[in-house]
Order: C-alpha cells, then sequence, then structure tokens
C-alpha cells in the first residue's frame, strides 16, 4: 500500500482522479519522442518490437543506430502474412507514458535485471499536487498494468509558491518572482529556508516579495536571512575566541569536559539534543516545516539570545583559575554549532559547508556526514524546566523595568523571590547566577509571603510571585554611568574596526561628579574595554561627544 503525505493526496484527491479514470490515448502526433514500437503492413497485420534486438531482423538497421525519428522510420520489415513491406506506424508515444515508465526505465530494465532487483520500487516520489492526474497517474498504471502493484512506496505532494496576492505566478500577468533575484540580494540558502519554513509542504505558499510596492516587501526571504545571518555572527564569535586561545576541539571531547559542565552549558547540551531531535522528526514525517522552524527558533532563542550572552565573560576572562570554564564553554559552543551546521545542511547547503570547513570539519564535506543521531545522555529535562523559570523571570524583570523607566545596563539593588513552594525556589537557586547576570541584578533573597515587603508591589511568574527593588544607591548609580560608558567605548572600539584583543589608552572629559563615579570602577571599565590606561582629562581636540543620560561626555581612543 502507497504511503501518501498528506494523506488526503491520495486517499481523496488520487482516488477520485482513479476511480473516474477515462481511456488514456497513449499516442501523440508529434515528431521529437519516444517512437511506437509498432510496425504495421497495408494488409493489416502488425508488429511489436520489444527490444532492440529484434530490430535486427528489418531492414535498414545498423548497429548502434539513432533509435528516434527519423532514422527509426527507414527500418522496415517484411510481412509475415502477404509478403509486403512493414512500416513503423508515425506516432510517438505520450509524453506521460514515458515519464510513467521512468521507475524501472531508468534502470535499464528488463535489459539490467539486477539493477531493477536492487532499486525497484522506488522508495519515494515528490511533486506538485497537479499531477494528481499526470506523473502520479502515469506511473501508478504503467505500474500496476506491467507489475501488479504501484512503482513506488511512498508519494509526497507538494504546493505552488503564488505571489503574495495568492494567485499563480504567471508571465503574462507579470508577477513571476525570479530565484535568481532573490538569491542576488539574500543568498540561496535564504530563499530555500524561507521557502521551506513558511508552510506545510502541502499548503500553497504566498511569496513574500513584491518589487513593485513602494517600499519593496521582501519580508520573506529577508527574515530568513537574518536567521542566518545571526548563526554565522555566533560562528564568527565563536572562533573569533577559540582562534586567541588556540582551541583545539579535538582534545576536548565533551564526554570527559562535562565534568567541568555548568549547569548552562548542560542546559545548552539539553538543548541541542532537543533540537536535533525535532529536525529528524519533522524530516522523518515529511512536515519539512517544523524541522526548519527547529532550526530556526534554536539559533534565535536557545543559541544566540540566551546561550551566547551567558558565556561572553567567560570567553573574555584570562583569570588562569578560569581556564577549564572557558575551555569548557568552547566546547559546549563548538558542538552545538557543527550540530546545527550538520542538521540545517539539507536546507542551507552552503551556509552549513561553509561553517563546517570554517570550524574544521573532519569529513570532506558536511554532506558527507551521517546524519547525527540524539544522544540521550546529554538530555536534562530537569535543567531545562528550572532555566525556562529563569527565562521567564528576566522577561518580566526586562517589562517591570521598563515600566518604571530603568535602564537596562544599570543594575537593579534587589529583587525579592517568593516561590510558591521549595520546588519553585530550587529552580532560582539552581540558576541564581545566571538570574543575576541576564537580569543585571546585584542580589538576590529568598522570602516567604508574609515577608513581601508591604511598600513594594509584587508580580506574578509562573513559579510565585517576585518583587524588584528599584532603589538606587550611589553605588549602584556608579556601577550603572560605568557601563554606560563601556557601551560607548566599545562602540568606538567597534567603529574604529579593531581587533578584540587589540589594547588601547583611553583619555574621558566629563563634569566632576561623573569623573568621582567613574573612577570608582576604573579598573572594572579598563578590563572590560582592553584599556591598559585611563585618563581624565579636560575636552581635547579629536575626542568624541556622547550623551548619557542627558549629561556631556567626551571620549578619546589610541590603539596601541
Amino acid at each position: 500500500r502507497v504511503k501518501w503525505v498528506p494523506d488526503w493526496a491520495g486517499s481523496t484527491r488520487e482516488k477520485n482522479w482513479v476511480d473516474g479514470a477515462r481511456d488514456w490515448c497513449i499516442s501523440r502526433q508529434r515528431y521529437w519522442g519516444i517512437p511506437i514500437p509498432v510496425w504495421e503492413c497495408k494488409c493489416g497485420e502488425k508488429k511489436v518490437i520489444g527490444q532492440v534486438t529484434e530490430l535486427k531482423d528489418g531492414d535498414g538497421y545498423t548497429d548502434g543506430m539513432d533509435l528516434h525519428r527519423p532514422w527509426i522510420d527507414k527500418v522496415t520489415f517484411k510481412c509475415p502474412k502477404c509478403g509486403g513491406v512493414m512500416r513503423r506506424v508515425p506516432d510517438i508515444l505520450d509524453v506521460w507514458f514515458d515519464s510513467g515508465v521512468a521507475a524501472w526505465a531508468s534502470l535499464g530494465y528488463p535489459a539490467k535485471k539486477e539493477e531493477f532487483d536492487k532499486w525497484w520500487p522506488c522508495r519515494f516520489i515528490v511533486e506538485a499536487h497537479d499531477q494528481t492526474r499526470g506523473w502520479f497517474y502515469s506511473q501508478l498504471g504503467a505500474g500496476v498494468m506491467s507489475f501488479g502493484r504501484a512503482p513506488y512506496d511512498e508519494v509526497m505532494m507538494h504546493a505552488w509558491m503564488l505571489d503574495t496576492k495568492g494567485q499563480k505566478m504567471s508571465k503574462s500577468l507579470g508577477n513571476v518572482v525570479e530565484p535568481k533575484e532573490v538569491a542576488s540580494e539574500f543568498g540561496a540558502d535564504a530563499m530555500r529556508l524561507y521557502s521551506v519554513r513558511a508552510n506545510a509542504p502541502w499548503d500553497d505558499t504566498c511569496f513574500q516579495w513584491d518589487t513593485k510596492k513602494n517600499p519593496p516587501m521582501k519580508e520573506g526571504p529577508k527574515n530568513a536571512w537574518k536567521v542566518l545571518n545571526t548563526f554565522w555572527n555566533v560562528v564568527k564569535f565563536a572562533t573569533m575566541y577559540m582562534e586567541i586561545d588556540d582551541f583545539d576541539y579535538k582534545k576536548y571531547d565533551p564526554e570527559w569536559m562535562k565534568l567541568y559542565f555548568r549547569f548552562e552549558d548542560r542546559w545548552m547540551f539539553s538543548r541541542t539534543e532537543k533540537m536535533k531531535a525535532a529536525v529528524t522528526e519533522g524530516i522523518e514525517s515529511r512536515e519539512l516545516h517544523k524541522a526548519a522552524r527547529a532550526i530556526e527558533d534554536y539559533i534565535m532563542e536557545d543559541l544566540s539570545k540566551w546561550y551566547v550572552k551567558l558565556v561572553r565573560d567567560r570567553s573574555w576572562t584570562e583569570d588562569n583559575d578560569s581556564q577549564v570554564d572557558k575551555l569548557a564553554s568552547y566546547c559546549t559552543l563548538y558542538y552545538a554549532i557543527m550540530q546545527t551546521a550538520i542538521v540545517m545542511s539539507p536546507f542551507t547547503p552552503h551556509l552549513s559547508e561553509e561553517i563546517y570547513q570554517h570550524m574544521g570539519g573532519e569529513k570532506i564535506s558536511v554532506h558527507m556526514e551521517d546524519w547525527p543521531t540524539v544522544n540521550v545522555s546529554y538530555i536534562h529535562n530537569d535543567i531545562e524546566t528550572n532555566m525556562a523559570v529563569i527565562q521567564e523571570l528576566v522577561e518580566d524583570i526586562a517589562t517591570e523595568r521598563a515600566k518604571m523607566g530603568s535602564k537596562l545596563r544599570w543594575p537593579l539593588k534587589q529583587v525579592y523571590i517568593c516561590g510558591k513552594d521549595k520546588t519553585a525556589n530550587k529552580a532560582v537557586e539552581m540558576f541564581e547566577d545566571v538570574l543575576k547576570q541576564q537580569g543585571n541584578i546585584k542580589n538576590v533573597a529568598y522570602i516567604t509571603a508574609d515577608k513581601i515587603p508591604r511598600d513594594k508591589e509584587p508580580c506574578n511568574y509562573s513559579g510565585g510571585q517576585m518583587i524588584i527593588d528599584f532603589d538606587v544607591t550611589p553605588e549602584i548609580e556608579a556601577e550603572g554611568y560605568a557601563r554606560e560608558l563601556i557601551r560607548r567605548i566599545q562602540q568606538m572600539r567597534k567603529d574604529m574596526k579593531l581587533n578584540v584583543e587589540q589594547f588601547i589608552n583611553i583619555r574621558v572629559s566629563a563634569e566632576e561628579y561623573l569623573v568621582k563615579l567613574f573612577g570608582t570602577w576604573k579598573d572594572f571599565i579598563a578590563g572590560e574595554v582592553r584599556a591598559k590606561s585611563i585618563e581624565f582629562t579636560a575636552p581635547e581636540e579629536g575626542m568624541k561627544n556622547w550623551d548619557i543620560t542627558g549629561k556631556d561626555v567626551k571620549i578619546l581612543i589610541t590603539p596601541l
């Protein structure tokens, strides 16, 4: 029994066509095509040729001759009934008959029975829904007539790409989207990824591309490009620091490095395995859109938005006592990137290949890799559950900050966690450092409901309640301004295209009050921006002007 994807493509659409099938005239009055192998005499006698060897009995045949028209028409036979001349009928076979026997004709059957026995029937075919009465039917009919069964085991029926208004693309309508045009702007991989992830394969897609609009509408491929660009930026981030530290992935196998993994590293491994499982399931079920979306969500949410932010400080540290911790993060990043490059290679072959080679892949090509299996020992549902609580809290804190006008770079004095039970508090305790880092919090305290400060408004989260202390102490103000200064200096480094490891000297001009605040965080600022020295001076020529919360700050950077 043939498996149809989706099921209704066979149980309803194809079945309805077969039930109402009409006689099929397989001859055509054309010049190009497969000549019908039937010779007839004026007396009505007919001769059907089944193999090339049978042509050798005819007049005008030569070994190796072209068997198409007009050469085949020169071959004649003597009529066994009347002795007259038998000539080939002038018709050719319908091209659908030609394609209908492709499953075995392409294997050289019946001349090459060994290949036929090895590969036939075809395991899987895919075409659009207009092939219900075309290729799907011609193969089915030819297979049943010749072998008593369908020549394929599985059929996937895909839909069409329509224009933005849902109309069929047509040159006469002027609404055709040229693939080269899309690829030239966003790359072939972005176009491929968008085409796969937009809808289920069997649902029509309105291709989000219309250059006639003002401004031009290119959202579909553009959004896919953003995902791929984000992944490439993750790769650049990882390889930049790995190269600085001469990281050799062959020396740091995850199986023994896991002794040094933090909880967030284990979380990343777990999310990677879940992604691989989702992609594999999506491909095997032919729900390719789900597979592509699983990759996108993983890249954007788990890898870039969360894990990379968690390990930035670990990648930057030069503390000898933290080197193993840094290597653990490199090992995690390398595994995540390479596994992603492999599973996304069917969708984005060019970028996957580039990343695979860039990261030192061992095979000649990413497409030579075995499909990765899910390592269940890397899956930690409890860690994922607890991390989800932290992610929720970080989002809630950001929301509350926005309400209060609290800048993200300014630390919060304290956050109180009032868990509804011990399990809820355990989640926060496991990832307290992550919560502090991502929420920019100085202290986390655990309290019971009766200890909630009366002057603070609690907000609910899935594990209980959270209270945020927005009070700004002199210490918090100093750190806030220091982080604001760091951001401006980092932007200047970026604008100057300085290497991440390049040292600089800094001269800063600001009002006396700010200079005192900056001074208390001078060493921290220097470490964050890789500065050999920081001097506070009067305004100088060449300084860049910055506005920091309404205050004028001038900065001059000198590369060393």
